[in-house]
């Protein structure tokens, strides 16, 4: 009797885990295309577009060489004005930008490249670690944090 019990205790501890982990699929599906969709809305906002720029110069600077010419690639709806500002600001910093071009594979954002090295800061780029950002989004679901 005791082992029956014991048996229809673990049965029931996992099927619990089972629906707990399918939630958790379920939260992270919608979850991800939300993040998707607000990137994208971020995107579209020129004061968020511009932060998201500026971000990606900080980075690149960290990152690429400052001695190569620079290739920017960016997405189509980036206007004309805003890449001006940018270039200018980069040419401010003693950056040379060998190419700007837009390229429609990219819905949002940018991508960078000097030499051998690149930063991604398109939207897939930014969200390529998805691992990454759903362990994040799942430990954050289960601190309460909206």
């Amino acid at each position: 009797m005791a082992a029956d019990i014991g048996a229809a205790q673990a049965r029931l501890a996992t099927e619990r885990r089972r629906a707990q982990q399918q939630h958790a699929v379920a939260l992270l599906a919608q979850g991800w295309q939300a993040l998707r969709n607000e990137l994208h809305a971020r995107w579209q906002g020129t004061p968020a577009r511009r932060r998201w720029t500026a971000s990606a110069t900080q980075r690149a600077l960290a990152a690429l060489p400052h001695e190569a010419p620079w290739q920017i690639a960016c997405a189509p709806d980036w206007p004309a004005a805003e890449r001006a500002e940018f270039a200018q600001s980069l040419a401010a910093k003693s950056i040379a930008v060998e190419a700007m071009a837009e390229d429609p594979s990219i819905t949002c954002g940018l991508r960078l490249r000097a030499g051998a090295n690149e930063l991604d800061a398109t939207l897939d780029g930014l969200l390529a670690d998805r691992a990454g950002l759903q362990g994040r989004l799942l430990q954050l679901l289960s601190e309460g944090t909206p």
